[in-house]
Protein backbone atom coordinates (compact mmCIF):
# COMPACT_ATOMS: atom_id res chain seq x y z
CA UNK A 1 0.00 0.00 0.00
CA UNK A 2 1.37 3.30 -1.04
CA UNK A 3 1.72 6.44 1.64
CA UNK A 4 1.97 9.70 0.81
CA UNK A 5 2.93 12.83 2.63
CA UNK A 6 0.80 15.14 4.13
CA UNK A 7 0.25 17.72 1.93
CA UNK A 8 0.18 21.47 3.98
CA UNK A 9 -0.45 24.77 2.03
CA UNK A 10 3.05 27.06 3.70
CA UNK A 11 5.83 27.93 2.46
CA UNK A 12 8.46 25.38 3.61
CA UNK A 13 11.15 27.34 5.39
CA UNK A 14 15.02 27.26 3.51
CA UNK A 15 18.36 27.18 4.99
CA UNK A 16 19.00 27.63 8.90
CA UNK A 17 15.16 27.74 9.49
CA UNK A 18 14.47 24.39 7.90
CA UNK A 19 15.88 22.56 10.84
CA UNK A 20 15.51 25.09 13.65
CA UNK A 21 11.73 25.45 14.43
CA UNK A 22 10.78 28.54 16.77
CA UNK A 23 9.16 28.21 19.49
CA UNK A 24 8.02 31.21 20.95
CA UNK A 25 7.41 31.62 24.64
CA UNK A 26 6.18 34.91 26.91
CA UNK A 27 8.91 37.25 25.94
CA UNK A 28 10.43 37.63 30.04
CA UNK A 29 9.77 41.60 31.03
CA UNK A 30 13.16 41.81 32.64
CA UNK A 31 16.92 40.83 32.43
CA UNK A 32 20.44 42.26 32.78
CA UNK A 33 19.97 44.74 29.90
CA UNK A 34 16.11 46.11 31.03
CA UNK A 35 13.81 45.87 33.20
CA UNK A 36 10.02 46.40 32.00
CA UNK A 37 8.41 44.03 34.63
CA UNK A 38 5.20 44.67 36.08
CA UNK A 39 4.49 46.49 39.51
CA UNK A 40 1.91 44.08 40.95
CA UNK A 41 4.63 41.78 43.41
CA UNK A 42 5.54 45.35 44.70
CA UNK A 43 2.15 46.59 45.44
CA UNK A 44 0.99 43.56 46.85
CA UNK A 45 3.70 42.81 49.32
CA UNK A 46 3.61 46.41 50.50
CA UNK A 47 -0.63 45.54 51.59
CA UNK A 48 1.01 42.78 52.90
CA UNK A 49 3.49 44.71 55.02
CA UNK A 50 0.15 46.80 56.13
CA UNK A 51 1.12 49.86 53.90
CA UNK A 52 -1.31 52.25 52.32
CA UNK A 53 -0.60 51.94 48.55
CA UNK A 54 -0.98 54.61 45.54
CA UNK A 55 -0.55 52.96 42.34
CA UNK A 56 -0.37 54.98 39.20
CA UNK A 57 0.06 53.12 36.07
CA UNK A 58 -0.69 52.64 32.30
CA UNK A 59 -2.49 50.79 30.01
CA UNK A 60 -1.84 46.95 31.03
CA UNK A 61 0.17 47.92 33.94
CA UNK A 62 -1.20 45.40 36.38
CA UNK A 63 -3.79 47.69 38.03
CA UNK A 64 -6.80 45.49 38.59
CA UNK A 65 -4.53 42.45 38.89
CA UNK A 66 -2.30 44.34 42.05
CA UNK A 67 -6.19 44.78 43.30
CA UNK A 68 -7.44 41.37 43.05
CA UNK A 69 -3.86 40.31 44.59
CA UNK A 70 -4.44 42.42 47.35
CA UNK A 71 -7.95 41.64 48.31
CA UNK A 72 -6.69 38.21 48.06
CA UNK A 73 -3.66 38.28 50.60
CA UNK A 74 -5.71 40.17 52.92
CA UNK A 75 -8.68 37.81 53.48
CA UNK A 76 -8.32 35.77 56.79
CA UNK A 77 -10.35 32.02 56.90
CA UNK A 78 -10.22 32.43 60.61
CA UNK A 79 -11.87 35.73 61.47
CA UNK A 80 -15.34 35.36 62.40
CA UNK A 81 -17.24 38.29 61.97
CA UNK A 82 -20.50 39.51 61.19
CA UNK A 83 -19.27 43.13 59.72
CA UNK A 84 -17.04 43.87 56.79
CA UNK A 85 -13.15 43.69 57.01
CA UNK A 86 -12.49 44.73 53.35
CA UNK A 87 -14.55 47.55 51.32
CA UNK A 88 -14.11 47.50 47.46
CA UNK A 89 -15.23 51.16 46.44
CA UNK A 90 -15.29 51.62 42.73
CA UNK A 91 -17.37 54.71 40.55
CA UNK A 92 -18.71 51.83 37.83
CA UNK A 93 -20.84 49.32 38.37
CA UNK A 94 -18.93 46.85 35.65
CA UNK A 95 -16.05 47.32 37.83
CA UNK A 96 -17.38 46.20 40.99
CA UNK A 97 -18.59 43.44 39.57
CA UNK A 98 -15.25 42.30 37.77
CA UNK A 99 -14.09 42.68 40.71
CA UNK A 100 -16.67 40.59 42.72
CA UNK A 101 -15.83 37.45 40.40
CA UNK A 102 -12.17 37.68 40.28
CA UNK A 103 -11.86 37.19 44.18
CA UNK A 104 -14.85 35.16 44.19
CA UNK A 105 -13.19 32.91 41.64
CA UNK A 106 -9.48 32.97 44.02
CA UNK A 107 -10.85 32.44 47.52
CA UNK A 108 -13.72 29.88 46.34
CA UNK A 109 -11.65 27.39 48.53
CA UNK A 110 -12.72 29.23 51.95
CA UNK A 111 -16.08 28.73 51.86
CA UNK A 112 -16.55 30.35 54.96
CA UNK A 113 -15.89 33.93 53.81
CA UNK A 114 -18.99 35.80 52.62
CA UNK A 115 -18.83 38.13 49.73
CA UNK A 116 -21.48 40.79 49.10
CA UNK A 117 -21.85 42.74 45.78
CA UNK A 118 -24.18 46.32 45.95
CA UNK A 119 -24.53 47.96 43.25
CA UNK A 120 -27.48 49.33 41.09
CA UNK A 121 -28.17 46.06 39.26
CA UNK A 122 -28.50 43.95 42.33
CA UNK A 123 -31.81 44.08 44.67
CA UNK A 124 -31.89 46.19 47.53
CA UNK A 125 -33.24 43.90 49.31
CA UNK A 126 -30.47 40.96 48.75
CA UNK A 127 -27.98 42.96 49.81
CA UNK A 128 -30.04 43.89 53.07
CA UNK A 129 -30.05 39.61 53.74
CA UNK A 130 -26.40 39.19 52.60
CA UNK A 131 -24.85 41.79 55.27
CA UNK A 132 -27.02 40.84 57.94
CA UNK A 133 -26.29 37.11 57.56
CA UNK A 134 -22.65 38.53 57.46
CA UNK A 135 -19.91 38.80 55.14
CA UNK A 136 -16.33 39.86 55.29
CA UNK A 137 -15.60 41.43 51.36
CA UNK A 138 -18.17 44.30 50.75
CA UNK A 139 -18.14 45.49 46.78
CA UNK A 140 -19.91 48.38 45.83
CA UNK A 141 -20.17 51.64 44.28
CA UNK A 142 -20.67 54.62 46.30
CA UNK A 143 -24.40 55.61 45.80
CA UNK A 144 -25.58 51.82 46.99
CA UNK A 145 -23.37 52.05 49.87
CA UNK A 146 -24.56 55.12 51.07
CA UNK A 147 -27.94 54.09 50.90
CA UNK A 148 -27.30 51.15 52.62
CA UNK A 149 -25.49 52.81 55.60
CA UNK A 150 -28.64 54.98 55.88
CA UNK A 151 -30.88 52.15 56.27
CA UNK A 152 -28.53 50.79 58.81
CA UNK A 153 -27.45 47.29 57.26
CA UNK A 154 -23.65 48.16 56.14
CA UNK A 155 -21.16 48.97 59.82
CA UNK A 156 -18.19 50.05 58.25
CA UNK A 157 -16.55 50.53 61.15
CA UNK A 158 -14.56 47.14 61.13
CA UNK A 159 -12.94 47.90 58.31
CA UNK A 160 -9.27 47.21 58.03
CA UNK A 161 -8.68 47.66 54.33
CA UNK A 162 -10.10 49.93 51.76
CA UNK A 163 -9.98 49.73 48.10
CA UNK A 164 -10.50 52.23 45.88
CA UNK A 165 -10.24 51.92 41.63
CA UNK A 166 -10.66 54.68 39.54
CA UNK A 167 -10.41 54.68 36.44
CA UNK A 168 -10.08 58.19 35.60
CA UNK A 169 -10.24 61.64 37.79
CA UNK A 170 -12.08 61.99 40.88
CA UNK A 171 -15.44 62.83 39.90
CA UNK A 172 -16.80 65.51 41.62
CA UNK A 173 -20.44 64.19 41.51
CA UNK A 174 -19.29 61.65 44.74
CA UNK A 175 -18.30 64.14 46.47
CA UNK A 176 -21.24 63.74 49.32
CA UNK A 177 -21.78 59.69 48.88
CA UNK A 178 -17.42 59.82 49.91
CA UNK A 179 -18.52 61.96 52.64
CA UNK A 180 -21.25 59.62 53.51
CA UNK A 181 -18.54 56.93 53.62
CA UNK A 182 -15.28 58.11 55.18
CA UNK A 183 -17.67 59.60 58.05
CA UNK A 184 -18.31 56.03 59.24
CA UNK A 185 -14.70 54.27 58.46
CA UNK A 186 -12.36 53.53 61.72
CA UNK A 187 -9.67 55.57 61.70
CA UNK A 188 -5.90 54.18 60.49
CA UNK A 189 -7.24 52.03 57.86
CA UNK A 190 -5.01 50.73 55.22
CA UNK A 191 -6.20 51.48 51.60
CA UNK A 192 -4.76 50.82 48.47
CA UNK A 193 -6.31 53.40 45.15
CA UNK A 194 -5.10 52.87 41.95
CA UNK A 195 -5.64 55.02 38.66
CA UNK A 196 -4.67 55.51 35.29
CA UNK A 197 -0.97 57.34 34.59
CA UNK A 198 -1.50 60.72 33.42
CA UNK A 199 -5.53 60.83 35.02
CA UNK A 200 -4.46 64.06 37.21
CA UNK A 201 -5.64 62.21 40.37
CA UNK A 202 -5.71 64.86 43.22
CA UNK A 203 -5.45 63.11 46.81
CA UNK A 204 -5.76 66.29 48.55
CA UNK A 205 -9.14 66.95 46.95
CA UNK A 206 -10.16 62.84 48.18
CA UNK A 207 -8.95 64.39 51.57
CA UNK A 208 -10.91 67.25 51.24
CA UNK A 209 -13.99 65.34 50.74
CA UNK A 210 -13.26 62.53 53.33
CA UNK A 211 -12.63 64.75 56.50
CA UNK A 212 -8.48 63.77 56.03
CA UNK A 213 -9.34 60.04 56.85
CA UNK A 214 -6.87 58.76 54.80
CA UNK A 215 -3.23 58.50 56.25
CA UNK A 216 0.23 58.36 55.33
CA UNK A 217 0.89 56.21 51.86
CA UNK A 218 3.72 54.92 49.23
CA UNK A 219 3.39 56.46 45.66
CA UNK A 220 4.12 53.81 42.98
CA UNK A 221 4.25 55.03 39.40
CA UNK A 222 4.57 52.69 36.49
CA UNK A 223 6.05 54.97 33.23
CA UNK A 224 6.42 52.16 30.89
CA UNK A 225 4.03 51.60 27.95
CA UNK A 226 2.15 48.42 26.82
CA UNK A 227 4.00 48.55 23.24
CA UNK A 228 7.74 48.18 25.07
CA UNK A 229 6.11 44.99 26.59
CA UNK A 230 5.89 43.72 23.55
CA UNK A 231 8.48 41.81 21.34
CA UNK A 232 7.55 42.94 18.02
CA UNK A 233 9.30 40.30 15.71
CA UNK A 234 10.34 40.68 12.11
CA UNK A 235 11.61 36.90 11.37
CA UNK A 236 9.71 35.13 8.75
CA UNK A 237 7.08 32.95 10.90
CA UNK A 238 6.19 29.52 9.31
CA UNK A 239 3.33 27.48 9.75
CA UNK A 240 4.91 24.73 11.45
CA UNK A 241 5.52 27.18 14.53
CA UNK A 242 2.35 28.59 14.30
CA UNK A 243 0.97 25.46 14.88
CA UNK A 244 3.11 25.18 17.74
CA UNK A 245 2.00 27.60 19.49
CA UNK A 246 -1.85 25.92 19.09
CA UNK A 247 -0.12 22.76 20.17
CA UNK A 248 0.51 24.87 23.54
CA UNK A 249 -3.07 25.96 23.89
CA UNK A 250 -2.20 29.58 23.02
CA UNK A 251 -4.63 32.48 22.05
CA UNK A 252 -3.28 33.78 18.80
CA UNK A 253 -5.13 36.60 16.73
CA UNK A 254 -4.90 37.27 13.02
CA UNK A 255 -5.45 40.57 11.88
CA UNK A 256 -5.74 40.65 7.85
CA UNK A 257 -8.12 42.53 5.40
CA UNK A 258 -11.02 41.43 3.51
CA UNK A 259 -8.70 40.49 0.51
CA UNK A 260 -6.97 38.20 2.41
CA UNK A 261 -9.88 35.86 3.83
CA UNK A 262 -9.61 33.61 0.49
CA UNK A 263 -5.60 33.02 1.27
CA UNK A 264 -6.21 32.74 4.88
CA UNK A 265 -9.28 30.51 4.68
CA UNK A 266 -6.94 27.98 2.65
CA UNK A 267 -4.45 28.55 5.60
CA UNK A 268 -6.01 27.41 8.05
CA UNK A 269 -7.36 24.36 6.40
CA UNK A 270 -5.21 21.96 8.55
CA UNK A 271 -5.74 23.56 11.60
CA UNK A 272 -7.09 21.01 14.58
CA UNK A 273 -8.02 23.82 17.22
CA UNK A 274 -10.94 26.36 17.17
CA UNK A 275 -11.28 29.36 14.82
CA UNK A 276 -13.22 32.17 16.18
CA UNK A 277 -13.97 35.03 13.71
CA UNK A 278 -14.68 38.63 14.46
CA UNK A 279 -15.58 39.78 10.78
CA UNK A 280 -19.17 41.80 10.56
CA UNK A 281 -21.66 41.06 7.96
CA UNK A 282 -21.50 43.79 6.13
CA UNK A 283 -18.68 44.62 3.62
CA UNK A 284 -18.81 48.39 3.37
CA UNK A 285 -19.21 50.28 6.69
CA UNK A 286 -21.55 53.48 6.24
CA UNK A 287 -20.16 56.49 6.53
CA UNK A 288 -22.92 57.87 8.71
CA UNK A 289 -26.83 57.76 9.56
CA UNK A 290 -28.68 55.36 11.46
CA UNK A 291 -27.76 52.04 9.24
CA UNK A 292 -24.06 53.13 10.61
CA UNK A 293 -25.10 53.20 14.03
CA UNK A 294 -27.29 50.11 13.65
CA UNK A 295 -24.33 47.55 12.06
CA UNK A 296 -21.81 49.05 14.78
CA UNK A 297 -24.56 48.33 17.48
CA UNK A 298 -24.91 44.70 15.54
CA UNK A 299 -21.24 44.11 15.07
CA UNK A 300 -20.30 44.68 19.04
CA UNK A 301 -23.08 42.20 20.28
CA UNK A 302 -21.75 39.33 17.88
CA UNK A 303 -18.22 40.01 18.83
CA UNK A 304 -18.99 39.88 22.69
CA UNK A 305 -20.57 36.60 22.64
CA UNK A 306 -17.95 35.47 20.34
CA UNK A 307 -15.29 36.51 22.47
CA UNK A 308 -16.94 34.99 25.34
CA UNK A 309 -16.69 31.34 24.32
CA UNK A 310 -13.01 31.86 23.19
CA UNK A 311 -10.61 30.00 25.31
CA UNK A 312 -7.69 29.26 22.95
CA UNK A 313 -7.03 28.59 19.11
CA UNK A 314 -7.11 31.32 16.66
CA UNK A 315 -8.89 34.57 16.58
CA UNK A 316 -9.57 35.53 13.24
CA UNK A 317 -10.09 39.54 12.72
CA UNK A 318 -10.50 42.44 10.27
CA UNK A 319 -8.20 45.41 10.12
CA UNK A 320 -11.53 47.56 10.16
CA UNK A 321 -13.09 45.41 13.21
CA UNK A 322 -10.53 45.36 15.66
CA UNK A 323 -11.56 49.02 16.99
CA UNK A 324 -15.36 47.36 17.71
CA UNK A 325 -13.92 44.54 19.63
CA UNK A 326 -14.86 44.19 23.25
CA UNK A 327 -12.94 45.46 25.97
CA UNK A 328 -12.47 41.76 27.45
CA UNK A 329 -10.18 40.81 24.71
CA UNK A 330 -7.38 43.53 25.40
CA UNK A 331 -4.39 42.29 26.92
CA UNK A 332 -5.70 38.33 26.36
CA UNK A 333 -4.36 37.35 23.35
CA UNK A 334 -0.40 35.36 23.50
CA UNK A 335 -0.12 36.63 19.85
CA UNK A 336 -1.28 38.53 17.02
CA UNK A 337 -0.24 38.05 13.29
CA UNK A 338 -0.77 41.07 11.11
CA UNK A 339 -1.41 39.43 7.48
CA UNK A 340 -0.97 42.84 4.59
CA UNK A 341 1.91 45.05 2.57
CA UNK A 342 2.21 47.40 5.19
CA UNK A 343 1.71 47.19 8.88
CA UNK A 344 -0.46 49.50 10.73
CA UNK A 345 1.14 49.96 14.35
CA UNK A 346 2.02 52.87 13.81
CA UNK A 347 -1.41 54.79 13.40
CA UNK A 348 -2.82 55.95 16.57
CA UNK A 349 -6.25 55.28 14.97
CA UNK A 350 -5.59 51.25 15.26
CA UNK A 351 -5.16 49.25 18.70
CA UNK A 352 -4.17 46.44 17.48
CA UNK A 353 -1.10 46.08 20.43
CA UNK A 354 -3.45 46.59 22.94
CA UNK A 355 -4.87 43.07 22.32
CA UNK A 356 -2.00 41.42 23.19
CA UNK A 357 -0.60 40.80 26.78
CA UNK A 358 2.44 41.88 28.73
CA UNK A 359 5.40 39.62 27.48
CA UNK A 360 3.17 38.57 24.08
CA UNK A 361 4.49 38.47 20.21
CA UNK A 362 3.74 40.77 17.37
CA UNK A 363 4.30 39.18 13.70
CA UNK A 364 4.50 40.95 10.99
CA UNK A 365 6.29 38.68 8.35
CA UNK A 366 4.30 35.71 7.26
CA UNK A 367 6.34 34.91 4.12
CA UNK A 368 2.83 32.46 3.36
CA UNK A 369 0.69 35.68 2.76
CA UNK A 370 3.48 37.68 0.65
CA UNK A 371 2.16 36.58 -2.72
CA UNK A 372 -1.46 36.75 -4.04
CA UNK A 373 -4.08 34.45 -3.62
CA UNK A 374 -4.34 31.51 -6.02
CA UNK A 375 -6.67 32.10 -8.43
CA UNK A 376 -9.26 28.76 -8.23
CA UNK A 377 -10.07 28.69 -11.75
CA UNK A 378 -6.43 27.84 -12.55
CA UNK A 379 -5.81 24.58 -13.71
CA UNK A 380 -2.70 22.59 -12.93
CA UNK A 381 -1.09 20.63 -15.33
CA UNK A 382 1.86 18.21 -15.03
CA UNK A 383 4.17 17.04 -18.17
Amino acid sequence: METTDEISYGVEPIGQDKHNPKYYQEMPLKTDTYDFSLKIPQVIELIRKKQSVIFEGARFAGKRRAIVGSIVSRVSRYHQSFTPRILVLTFERESAEYFFEQVKEQIEHMTQVKLSICVGSTKVRDNIRELQAGCQIVFGTPARLVDLISRGVLKLGDVKFLVMYCNRHLPAEFQEPLQGIARHLSPNFQYLITHPLGANFDFQLLQTYTFSRFGKSTSIVDTTPHFHRLNVNTDPLYKRDVMWMIHNNQRVGIICDRADLTMLDIWLGDFLCPIKCLIPTYKKLPSKGRERRHYIKQSKTLFKERVASYQWGILVMLQESVKFAPNALDGSLDAIIIIGTCSKMHDPEYRDHMLVKPGGHIFVNIPDFQFNCPDPDLELTTN
